[in-house]
């Protein structure tokens, strides 16, 4: 039983270890800097070797002993690291926080478009009574959607489920306001999944003196979402991120297994003769031998793939017939 709960164990922090380097690695690389996690670990190797070197010549210059310039070199290259580790840190911390909003952003917006007019006219009910609405009432109008109470103001409120390329223009906010004053209000609200255009923001500023609107695009409503306490937790944003990252390794094994299918290896072979005859005719001749190596090397683990796969399926049929 010990032995059980130690390989349980064992197996929960190894899936830990695992899913840190993917997150780390998700981290690093989607800020869309055109570099791989691993590009990005050996740029910093090689730059930190460059600057050891860099350190030991200079203590050279200085001291003319190897002995000495090394050791102190690697005194200075040691507290270097130390000084780099806290900053890159610090960078992370902030990586995270921008990446974990626009992670938290997709998902809501995703969330949002796919709900019914109703559903998501319910759902923004919902974080209004949180945020601190009360005597919230759904208005069969137009222009206006809910009519609540905060602060003993009452509040008129429009709510639009637009795609995030559609903005929000001057009209909209126009025939909002005349509503407004239809319904003898002096607040209102429009919320909306998308954003607005310059022009609607520069309209607010004649309507001042006559009503008190505010613009919520996606990203205000996911600050009204925050204070209302339904935002995702770190550990929640972590594993929508883990599903995120096995559902494009999923993505990939079904490419992979599209590249390297049945089907494909006598077109690849064909394609690379092809290459091989095309490239005599040609002053590229060296490219197209190396182009269609790689395609030979493809029909190649296609061919093996293959191969492993139908004895797999052998053995899956001996293993019936001896059941």
């Amino acid at each position: 039983m010990n032995v059980d709960i130690m390989k349980n164990n064992l197996k929960k922090k190894s899936i830990n270890i695992i899913n840190g380097m993917r997150l780390r690695r998700y981290y690093s690389e989607k800020p869309g800097t055109g570099k791989t996690y691993m590009a990005i670990i050996l740029d910093k190797i090689i730059f930190r070797i460059i600057v050891l070197i860099s350190f030991i010549f200079l203590f050279y210059f200085i001291s003319e002993s190897l002995i000495f310039s090394a050791i102190i070199s690697l005194q200075v290259f040691v507290l270097y690291n130390l000084i780099m580790y806290k900053i890159n840190k610090n960078k992370l911390q902030k990586k995270i926080f921008l990446v974990n909003k626009q992670v938290v952003l997709k998902k809501t917006l995703r969330e949002l478009l796919n709900q019914s007019p109703q559903d998501f006219l319910d759902y923004i009910v919902d974080i209004l009574e949180k945020y601190g609405f009360d005597s919230i009432t759904k208005v069969d109008r137009r222009d206006i959607d809910i009519v609540g109470t905060i602060s003993d103001r009452k509040v008129g409120i429009r709510c639009l489920q637009y795609d995030n390329d559609y903005k929000v223009g001057v009209d909209i906010v126009r025939d909002f306001f005349i509503e407004l004053r239809r319904l003898e209000l002096t607040e209102g609200v429009i919320i909306t999944t998308s954003s607005f255009t310059h022009e609607a923001n520069n309209l607010l500023v004649k309507l001042r003196k006559y009503a008190q609107i505010q613009l919520v695009d996606i990203e205000g409503l996911l600050e009204i979402i925050k204070k209302a306490d339904l935002y995702p937790s770190e550990a929640e944003i972590k594993k929508i991120i883990l599903n995120e990252i096995s559902d494009s390794r999923m993505h990939f094994k079904s490419y992979k297994d599209v590249v390297l299918s049945k089907g494909k290896i006598i077109k690849y072979i064909f394609l690379g003769i092809t290459m091989i005859v095309f490239g005599r005719f040609t002053p590229y001749t060296t490219y197209y031998n190396i182009v269609a190596v790689i395609i030979f090397s493809i029909a190649i683990i296609s061919l093996i793939v293959l191969l492993i796969n139908l004895f797999r399926v052998d053995e899956e049929k001996q293993e019936n017939k001896v059941l």
